[in-house]
């Protein structure tokens, strides 16, 4: 059972370089919780073999069900390393969520850039990016 301290985060790009970093800090601190891994590879696995912690019972789910993922799983942060045109979908799927955000993913046009600060400040989130 989780505290009310306790931290759930949503890892978009799980199987990622960073994001394996990521995540296997999460799953070793005390008030965090893993509670989401999104990526296109690896679907359906636990994401707690493919970062070498044993099943976390976190299942690998597919970016096209970010919207169901966010209702389910329901957040308190996400943390994106993914592409640019991916991480700003989601970025403004999970902005209309209301959920605060780290975001590592780096190529960003002007005009997605443009579309994060909207999506942001309209739905008053914080972000770091």
């Amino acid at each position: 059972m989780m505290g009310d301290n306790m931290i759930k985060i949503a890892v978009n790009g799980a199987c990622g370089k960073m994001c394996t970093l990521t995540s296997q800090n999460i799953s070793k601190t005390y008030n965090m919780k893993l509670v989401s891994a999104i990526d296109i590879n690896n679907v359906g696995g636990d994401i707690g073999y493919i970062i070498r912690e044993g099943k976390l019972d976190v299942t690998i789910e597919h970016p096209d069900d970010i919207i169901d993922i966010l209702e389910i799983s329901n957040p308190d942060v996400l943390i994106d390393f993914t592409r640019p045109d991916a991480a700003t979908k989601n970025i403004i799927s999970s902005a209309n969520y209301g959920i605060d955000m780290v975001i590592g993913t780096t190529g960003f046009t002007s005009e997605q850039m443009e579309l994060i600060k909207k999506s942001i400040k309209d739905n008053d989130i914080s972000a770091v990016i």
